[in-house]
């Protein structure tokens, strides 16, 4: 379904019967052959249109009739002022998100930008470049020729940057981070069924101002949910701050989150307000929750519960209201009252080799950023001037990426992606390129006696003196039998992934190992 959002405006009503062109801006956009708009949500005050009721159902009837569009209408309240950008964008991205949300088969959005008050024009811009993956369109009308158009807006991406920063949380470097990752404004990439879920059901737990835990491995995209959360909420022009739990001893902890008093510890030189104090009336992201300790757990419970903080050293407490973002890769490490508490919104990221061809999408948008990045780079060396090639994908290096496990999801995909651009003298990547890149993954920790082979799946073999060298290559080839089968799906597909040259090969290898254990 080809959805269009617009407002509705006097010189669309106007044109409810006129059976040539010019037509009005919406119908411009309705009549055009390369959209095939199915429905339309369109806003109007009725003040600003004689009879507009009348108007309303006979412009709708002939757009019905005649495009065999459906036009959907949301009354804006007359005391509303339609001049005003700040009070039209809350309205606009309210009743967008409302309607979208009830919408599970859209093919395509656009967002006309030709009708309303250019408060209108400019907060449906916003939506569109920030919130919403749409096409903006303007339309162009010449009444001498009697004739119209329309054509997409090709919007700078520098102004886009400009808008989009305001939206999202965190300093530069974290704004930075989210345009690095999708410079189309798109933040989000993904058309698998549960990331668009989970962008679905993260704007409607944000219009509710519900307190949120996101879980999901390392790399799946949790900052960027959480930024998604912001920019959809109520509080929306509120305070917002990131904080992450992770290494943090409990004194300090407790200390950045519920701030402290003069003397309260040596170093407390001055009294400090902490996030949640700062936070006040926002949101504050935390980062790593399952990380806190079980008493600084318990601590936040009675934040959550009664808007409660008290400062490290003060006897008083006092109240808050902040909304709570949670995110976490260990959801069993928190306290279950304190789950139970955070969980009125909990969105569950899926790791990237659960999301089929999201996959290639989210190589291909990092592959053109970093080719954009590195050609803007001249090296000099002994007076010769080396220019970077950009590079490209073969069909090897799509089924590569399709069949990786990809342990540390888009974050480890982006990094061998880079390291194949920048040591590839080639203008291919392939298969062989990726592979090379992905193998070298090498960790020791000699205090704990653990090396973790640079292997597919990451397995862990402990260096001590029970260690049996045989016993261990054996658990590790049926791990990575097993691991090969749940991804591939397929035997056969399988068995060649592991090097075998047929499925009877690995079927073999599978039940001599078996009769080695019993022996």
């Amino acid at each position: 379904m080809n959805i269009l959002i617009s407002w509705i405006g006097r010189h669309d009503c106007e044109s409810s019967t006129r059976q040539v062109e010019p037509f009005g801006p919406i119908e411009s956009i309705v009549s055009s052959e390369k959209y095939h708009i199915d429905e339309i949500y369109g806003f109007y005050q009725a003040r600003y249109v004689d009879d507009f009721d009348f108007d309303m159902r006979r412009y709708s009837a002939k757009l019905n009739k005649k495009y065999g569009c459906k036009v959907f209408s949301k009354a804006i309240d007359d005391d509303v002022k339609v001049s005003d950008i700040g009070e039209m964008h809350e309205i606009l991205k309210k009743e967008i998100t409302m309607y979208l949300h009830y919408k599970k088969s859209i093919s395509r959005l656009f967002i006309n930008t030709s009708s309303g008050t250019n408060a209108i024009t400019v907060s449906l811009i916003m939506l569109g470049r920030t919130i919403y993956e749409s096409t903006l369109l303007q339309t162009w009308a010449d009444v001498a020729e009697r004739k119209s158009g329309v054509e997409e807006v090709n919007f700078p991406f520098q102004i886009s940057y400009d808008i989009l920063r305001k939206q999202l949380p965190g300093d530069t470097q974290t704004k930075r981070a989210i345009l690095y990752d999708n410079q189309s404004l798109n933040v989000i990439i993904g058309k698998c069924e549960k990331i668009l879920d989970a962008k679905r059901d993260t704007i409607q737990y944000s219009i509710f101002d519900r307190n949120l835990l996101i879980v999901g491995e390392s790399g799946t995209g949790k900052e960027l949910f959480a930024a998604l959360f912001k920019s959809s909420s109520v509080r929306d022009s509120k305070k917002f701050f990131a904080f992450n739990c992770a290494n943090l001893s409990d004194q300090l902890a407790e200390s950045e989150l519920f701030g402290h008093k003069k003397g309260s510890f040596t170093d407390a030189k001055t009294d400090k307000d902490g996030l949640f104090k700062i936070s006040d009336g926002g949101i504050l992201f935390l980062d790593e929750i399952g990380e806190l300790s079980d008493n600084l757990q318990a601590k936040l419970l009675r934040v959550l519960e009664d808007g409660l903080v008290k400062p490290l050293g003060s006897n008083k407490y006092e109240k808050v209201d902040v909304r709570v973002i949670g995110a976490t890769n260990s959801p069993q490490k928190l306290r279950l009252d304190l789950y139970y508490r955070l969980a009125e919104g909990v969105i569950d990221l899926p790791p990237l080799r659960e999301r089929g061809k999201d996959s290639i999408l989210i190589a291909e948008k990092i592959l053109e950023i970093t080719n954009d990045e590195l050609k803007r780079i001249t090296i000099s060396r002994q007076g010769l001037q080396i220019n970077y090639i950009p590079k490209s994908f073969d069909k090897s290096a799509y089924d590569f990426i399709l069949s990786y496990p990809w342990s540390g999801n888009v974050r480890e995909l982006k990094t061998v992606i880079k390291r194949c651009c920048i040591l590839n003298a080639d203008t291919i990547i392939n298969e062989d390129t990726m592979q090379k890149e992905c193998f070298k993954r090498f960790y020791a920790n000699p205090d704990r006696g653990e090396l973790q082979l640079p292997i597919r799946d990451d397995i862990t073999c402990k260096l001590n003196g029970e260690f049996d060298l045989m016993s261990e290559m054996k658990k590790i080839k049926m791990k990575a039998i097993n691991e090969s089968i749940r991804i591939n799906r397929n035997l056969t597909q399988a068995a060649r992934s592991l090097g075998f040259k047929s499925l009877q090969a690995m079927k073999n290898h599978i039940n001599s190992k078996a009769r080695d254990s019993d022996e």
